[in-house]
């Protein structure tokens, strides 16, 4: 049984990013050191972990000359970026003494108090392949078998001229002739038409677009995440021919970002908040207003059933306890698990009498839980609960919380030993 926010998790996260061609590394840019790296991010970095983004660091000392600015000005990108706003910048770095060309995603991970980066979240992805095959496909036409992303050829009004086999199937067609002369913009998820109109402005000015995030529908109700590089195509006399455009199926990235998330912030086994997600959310509630209510919350008997039945059900246990949390409270509070049988909940806005309403509610389901699962151990939990009366309490009742919980742990072992 792995406990969030330690080793163990964060071995777990290493575990399944090292089966992605991608290099995953996160950076403390308070400590100024790489805190998480996959293994091809091993490979890549080699033992230089820390100071990376100085000006004689790691990245500077082996990027492109003609990348350096860019990649200066991405990093101050990366610093101020919105939540949720992912930057990125394609740049050429050199490794084994070649130059080959990346493409380094970055995303605010965590904030400090003051709203400011913390923690990056960054993912570099070598596209030299793709980078050639783009500059190759500007000049040759038979370029477009030559690699597996999806190619298209268009006239500047949009009408496709032709497409590979990857097109073909990407778009949902069954032959070359079923995509040919049909306007690629019916292919762009409505709500995605605007933004992709503004980068169809941006690919006129500056002769291209890079790695435009968007969705394409094949069919009715079917929608795929791609990633969008489109270039000019120019004539003998470099004027505009046409376009290419090359369509990436991001879903499984898409499916790995919220996954690494999902680890990251919520406990694997019960799917509740982790203890990483709890301490995010006790520096919002300090700003939030009074009052809040916690619960201190302990599973009795883990380790017993642990010794006596094996860890899977001691597994189940906790699962149950979880399932039970997630009744008794509503979506709007905040439950976690903090240790291997700790959970806490935080009911914002609650005063003490809707915390003594909340513990009986939290009694109802426990003893209806217990009825339901008759021929399993029962669910015991020692709770203990406060209310601070303003966020700046909210320490003092979680310390209180926590010592009243541990007291009735206490007495419930005093009586299982005078029986």
């Amino acid at each position: 049984m792995i406990e969030s926010g330690t080793p163990e998790s964060l071995l777990l996260i290493n575990k399944m990013a090292d089966f992605l061609p991608l290099i995953i590394f996160m950076y403390d840019l308070e400590s100024e050191e790489i805190t998480f790296l996959n293994r091809q991010g091993q490979n890549f970095f080699g033992g230089q972990h820390s100071l990376i983004y100085h000006s004689d660091g790691f990245f500077q000392s082996n990027l492109h000359p003609s990348d350096r600015q860019a990649y200066i000005e991405f990093l101050k990108r990366c610093f101020t970026a919105a939540d949720n706003e992912a930057v990125e910048q394609e740049f050429r770095f050199k490794q084994n003494e070649e130059w080959r060309w990346y493409n380094q995603r970055c995303l605010v991970f965590t904030r400090k108090n003051d709203g400011s980066a913390h923690v990056l979240l960054n993912l570099i992805e070598d596209i030299t392949e793709r980078r050639q095959n783009e500059e190759i496909l500007l000049r040759f036409s038979t370029a477009l078998k030559m690699t597996t992303d999806s190619i298209l050829i268009t006239d500047l009004s949009n009408k496709i001229l032709d497409a590979n086999d990857a097109a073909i199937k990407m778009y949902g067609a069954v032959q070359r002739e079923d995509l040919i002369n049909r306007d690629w913009f019916t292919f762009i998820k409505p709500c995605d038409r605007e933004i992709t109109t503004a980068g169809m402005r941006q690919v006129l000015m500056n002769g291209s677009l890079k790695g435009k995030e968007l969705h394409i529908v094949p069919h009715p109700g079917q929608s795929i995440p791609v990633e969008v590089s489109i270039s000019i195509i120019s004539n003998a006399r470099r004027a505009f021919a046409g376009l290419v455009i090359i369509t990436r199926d991001i879903s499984e990235r898409k499916k790995t970002e919220e996954q690494l998330r999902f680890i990251s912030s919520f406990d694997v086994l019960t799917h509740l908040h982790n203890r990483f997600s709890f301490e995010e959310e006790l520096t919002e509630l300090k700003n939030g207003a009074a009052p809040i209510s916690v619960l201190m919350i302990d599973a009795d008997g883990l380790k017993k059933i642990n010794d006596h039945f094996g860890h899977v059900k001691g597994d189940e246990l906790l699962i149950r306890t979880a399932d039970i949390l997630n009744k008794a409270f509503s979506p709007n509070d905040f439950i976690a698990r903090i240790g291997g049988d700790e959970f806490v909940v935080l009911l914002p806005g609650v005063s003490l009498a809707g915390l003594d309403q909340s513990l009986q509610q939290l009694k109802k389901v426990i003893n209806l839980d217990n009825k339901e699962h008759a021929d399993e151990p029962p669910i015991s939990l020692s709770i203990g609960a406060y209310t601070a009366e303003n966020p700046g309490q909210l320490q003092q009742a979680l310390f209180y919380a926590d010592e009243r919980m541990y007291t009735e742990k206490a007495q419930k072992k005093q009586a299982l030993a005078a029986d």
